[in-house]
């Protein structure tokens, strides 16, 4: 079966565990606090004896079936750990996983971490097998929107009570980096946690801009959702960021120009009378190698189908596509001085198209 993430901590409570857990997500701070809370309830039911393999380059697979078939030394019960670093064990992994949760060992807990499972993986066998006896856990990153609250969440476990607009500002302060936001709280909660039944301490606006430092970092690739969904204020900040870290313009402008390639030819094709599925299966297909996964490709579809429907007018896009040209052309000429105003306007011409309001030139930029 699988599980919500907020549901683990009734699961556990259980008087027998589940033979097999997937833990699955690429922020390893989630999965790997509930992977602890997993394997504290493991202890607490017998499974006195641990053992960790990891899937590299080096693993065999029968190390897996002596892991789980020879007895334990020391306990009646033990906790097998399998950190898998794809989602994609391979043809002899993929066999193995399937036979074990076929018919999993009884005195054996297998706790398996994996990275975020792609759309096709959780077609496979092996998954599929392990659904039917064992218990599957995905774990999602808030998103800024939700940022705030999963803050002033974890802080009020520890009797600290953040303000609204607080927390908006600590969120605003991370955002991009949950390893980090994890940090500044434990920072927060040594500071403050009033003692045990004390009443909680109230943290501020004023409290927290005095404490927390801008460390918000963004990656290159969330500058293309926050322009395809519209959001002008957050692309331009993200591409504050990516200046003041040293990015390089040129791939900046090869991600921006990439978007604008494929909304010229999804607009085109949907002005032409194909349907928007079919245009988009097109698009997809007339990507070059190497081509992105699956679950990449859905969320750029998302995003491609939202930017259309703001701005259905392909000469909008080239509109943009012949800037993104002129800031080709001032990289290499040596026009370093206009480049980042010159993104500016591109990002903001990009963000700003919408069917009520055509783009205009942001000469002011």
């Amino acid at each position: 079966m699988e599980l919500r993430a907020d549901q683990l901590v009734s699961h556990l409570q259980q008087p027998r565990l589940a033979p097999i857990y997937l833990l699955s997500s690429d922020e390893t701070l989630l999965r790997d606090e509930a992977a602890d809370q997993l394997r504290a309830a493991a202890q607490a039911q017998g499974y006195g004896e641990r053992q960790r393999l990891h899937v590299d380059a080096l693993f065999q697979w029968p190390q897996l079936i002596s892991a789980t078939a020879s007895r334990s030394l020391f306990s009646e019960r033990r906790l097998v750990e399998l950190h898998l670093s794809s989602v994609k064990p391979g043809q002899e992994g993929s066999r193995v996983l399937q036979r074990y949760a076929e018919q999993p060992a009884s005195d054996t807990l297998l706790l398996i971490l994996a990275p975020k499972l792609e759309r096709d993986t959780l077609k496979a066998k092996w998954l599929q097998a392990l659904r039917e006896k064992g218990v599957l856990i995905r774990f999602w990153s808030p998103d800024a929107e939700k940022l705030p609250g999963w803050i002033r969440q974890r802080l009020a476990q520890h009797a600290i009570d953040l303000t609204p607009d607080a927390a908006a500002l600590l969120a605003h302060q991370v955002e991009g980096n949950l390893l980090l936001a994890a940090n500044e709280i434990a920072r927060l909660r040594l500071l403050y946690q009033p003692a045990a039944g004390a009443p909680p301490y109230r943290l501020d606006l004023a409290q927290i801009a005095a404490e927390v430092s801008d460390s918000a970092r963004f990656d290159l690739f969330e500058l293309s959702p926050a322009i395809l969904s519209g959001d002008a204020a957050r692309a331009l900040r993200i591409l504050q960021r990516l200046r003041a870290e040293g990015s390089a313009p040129a791939l900046i402008l090869w991600a921006l120009a990439r978007d604008l390639r494929q909304l010229i030819s999804l607009t085109a094709a949907v002005t032409g009378g194909m349907a928007l599925p079919s245009a988009l299966q097109q698009c997809q297909q007339q990507l070059p190698p190497p081509k992105p996964p699956p679950a990449i490709w859905e969320r750029q579809r998302q995003l491609l189908t939202s930017a259309l429907r703001r701005q259905p007018q392909v000469a909008v896009w080239q509109q943009g596509l012949r800037l993104a040209s002129e800031i080709d052309r001032l990289i290499k000429g040596g026009g370093a001085a206009l480049v980042w105003p010159e993104l500016i306007r591109l990002t903001l011409l990009m963000a700003a198209a919408t069917k009520s309001q055509p783009m205009r030139s942001f000469d002011g930029y």
